[in-house]
């Protein structure tokens, strides 16, 4: 995910669907464990791993889709 993300913010396009895809798999990233350890015992690292690999992902989510929104008005 982390090379799909580099690719994009490098990219000339933005790829904004991508950024998109990526920041809404940020989000399950962090209401994924809740819902989860309701059928299946979750480790308590588990919890933490996700949401801050979750929150790293959202956050270079947004700021591809706001280079991305640059770029489209500097046209």
């Amino acid at each position: 995910m982390a090379a799909v993300g580099a690719f994009a913010l490098a990219s000339r396009r933005g790829f904004s669907g991508l950024q998109l895809g990526s920041l809404l798999l940020g989000i399950w990233l962090i209401i994924s464990p809740p819902i989860l350890d309701q059928k299946h015992l979750i480790a308590y690292a588990m919890y933490w791993s996700n949401s801050f690999s979750g929150g790293v992902l959202i956050a270079l989510a947004a700021v591809g889709l706001g280079f991305a929104a640059l770029r489209r008005t500097a046209r």
